[in-house]
């Protein structure tokens, strides 16, 4: 039996789709921005929120910076001061040289399908190279800039020069990130100075790079690891507070001094003073004949063994923060104990996040360093070098000699390209030059005599010849 024949979705939605012309605007434009949010969560804006930029900043919703601050210990200030921490300075400043002590360069420009860049690309990227070595310390800016991982975002002022008619990067000069607003619409940085504190003032592009990490939710203050280091911190901080506590008072005897059940209030302070004066930080009173006795802890080792463990416990778990969930936290952790494989297996996992953390920190640079440096120097560019980071992993090359060797045997009929194989084992191949064949010596044939080689005589012979 046939089906009913079905009318056209568009009129069973009593309406025309939407043109063309209607549907591209809708696919390059934003539909589900920040400004659009009903709840603005994490993210927020203050101000009239219009398209002008300059009448919105972003609010940071940083739950520890909104809710916690100790006196002059407040907001940005008081992550610089977590940082301080011993553990944390070594994780953090660990991660942060993995990054920046890698070996870099500047890739040209591919058109197409091309396997070799072009004069022009290939003199760019070398211009590019040449600048950032010739940086002051470039080493160190790229540390800087790495100070994204633990606040979630680092900005770096652009100083630029002159050199030999070229507009190069002189200096970055990094900036706390405690100066810092967003626009709200163009999401642009803006700096905060004395005439205008809270909005700040708006920066133009080109005299600035931003580096964020895991900017989620278009977050321009990033995802601060810093956050998730800050209650185990303090967590530690308090714990260690009292461990040093209760190691003062079990490390000796308290002294306490007795006194009669009906002493009056003046002999009861007395009692407690001569024990204050004996020891300072814990002593004691109590009712019976006024005499001193010593009173001393037997759990002290015990007490003092949970709180090391405890302190342990919050040193791994800030590690695991940063380093990934590592099993060299678990199963080799500060204690001491652990074994080759668990060690293997953290290496692997720290090393991807080195890499992820450097793919972002070469984007950034890519985006706010090369594509500047390019346009106010050269014209009708075919495209951008790239600035990367070495950070692969060495290939083995005997099994790609091994791979190499049972390829050229199964397919015969087909050349290898020594171009290829020079990238690939770093060496440079060519092909021989014909050597010119020997003369062939006829026996049939009378050769010229050889001369005699004149030797000279020596003295001894002279002499015996006289």
């Amino acid at each position: 039996m046939a089906g009913k024949p079905r009318k056209p979705k568009d009129q069973l939605s009593g309406k025309d789709f939407p043109s063309y012309d209607e549907l591209s605007d809708m696919m390059i434009s934003e539909t589900t921005s920040i400004l659009s949010d009903f709840i603005r969560q994490y993210i927020g804006a203050y101000g009239s929120l219009v398209s002008k930029p300059g009448d919105a900043i972003f609010i940071n919703f940083d739950p520890v910076l909104q809710t916690e601050s100790y006196q002059r210990w407040a907001q940005y200030d008081l992550y610089w001061y977590l940082e301080q921490d011993t553990h944390i300075r070594a994780i953090l400043s660990a991660a942060k040289v993995n990054i920046a002590g890698l070996d870099w360069e500047v890739k040209p420009f591919l058109k197409g399908k091309e396997k070799k860049a072009s004069v022009t690309n290939q003199a760019i990227a070398e211009f590019c190279e040449d600048m950032f070595e010739q940086m002051e310390d470039f080493t160190q800016h790229l540390y800087d800039l790495m100070d994204a991982l633990p606040k979630g975002f680092s900005l770096s002022e652009i100083i630029w020069g002159q050199k030999d008619g070229y507009w190069v990067i002189d200096n970055l000069m990094n900036r706390p990130q405690r100066r810092i607003q967003f626009d709200a619409t163009s999401r642009q940085p803006r700096v905060r100075t004395i005439e205008n504190p809270f909005y700040g003032d708006l920066v133009e592009p080109g005299k600035y790079i931003v580096h964020r990490c895991s900017s989620n939710w278009e977050n321009p203050f990033g995802d601060a690891i810093d956050q998730s280091l800050y209650w185990p911190w303090l967590f530690k901080k308090m714990g260690l507070k009292f461990f040093l506590h209760s190691q003062e008072v079990s490390s000796s005897s308290i002294p306490i001094v007795q006194h009669p059940t009906a002493a009056d209030p003046r002999l009861k302070r007395e009692a407690l003073g001569v024990a204050k004066q004996i020891r300072e930080g814990a002593y004691g009173a109590m009712s019976d004949a006024l005499k001193l006795v010593w009173a001393e802890s037997t759990q002290g080792a015990r007490n003092a063994e949970s709180r090391e463990l405890f302190i342990r416990l919050m040193n791994d778990e800030m590690t695991k923060c940063v380093k990934g969930s590592l099993l060299t936290t678990e199963g080799a952790s500060s204690a001491g104990t652990g074994s080759r494989s668990t060690s293997q297996t953290h290496q692997v996992t720290e090393d991807q996040y080195d890499i992820f953390r450097a793919k972002g920190l070469a984007s950034s640079i890519n985006k706010y360093l090369l594509r500047f440096a390019c346009d106010y120097n050269f014209a009708n560019l075919d495209g951008y070098p790239r600035f990367k980071f070495d950070c692969e992993e060495d290939e083995n090359l005997v099994e790609a000699s091994t791979v190499l060797v049972n390829l050229s045997k199964a397919l015969p009929d087909y050349d290898i390209d020594i171009d290829d194989v020079n990238d690939k084992f770093g060496y440079n191949f060519t092909k021989k030059k014909p050597t010119e064949p020997t003369t062939q010596i006829d026996p049939t044939k009378p050769t010229d005599p050889i001369n005699p080689i004149d030797e000279p005589i020596l003295e001894n012979d002279n002499a015996n010849g006289q």
